[in-house]
């Protein structure tokens, strides 16, 4: 076990809070401009996978790289494929190196 939660309740006044977050996120992703990896799992039960293309869309980044998972679901370096996922990390950060 690596230290997951498995909440009993929810806070429901948080839902508010989260959705204004997600809105204000949303509006500044075409700020991003940086190099950006993105990595998503089609097993992710927690963020839906059509966020991915949703993401794609609208980051401002011209240097962007993508990887989708299959088996994975929502904690990447705790998963199947945290190995995986170790290797794009390495390869984007190392191809970025000066």
């Amino acid at each position: 076990d690596y230290g997951r939660v498995d909440y009993g309740t929810y806070p429901t006044a948080s839902v508010e809070q989260l959705y204004r977050l997600m809105a204000e996120v949303r509006s500044r992703l075409p700020e991003i401009t940086l190099p950006l990896m993105l990595v998503y799992s089609k097993g992710d039960q927690t963020v839906p996978y059509d966020n991915f293309a949703l993401a794609k869309s609208l980051i401002g980044s011209t240097d962007m790289v993508t990887h989708s998972l299959e088996h994975s679901v929502h904690c990447l370096r705790q998963e199947t494929e945290h190995e995986t996922v170790f290797n794009h990390v390495w390869d984007f950060i190392s191809a970025r190196m000066d």
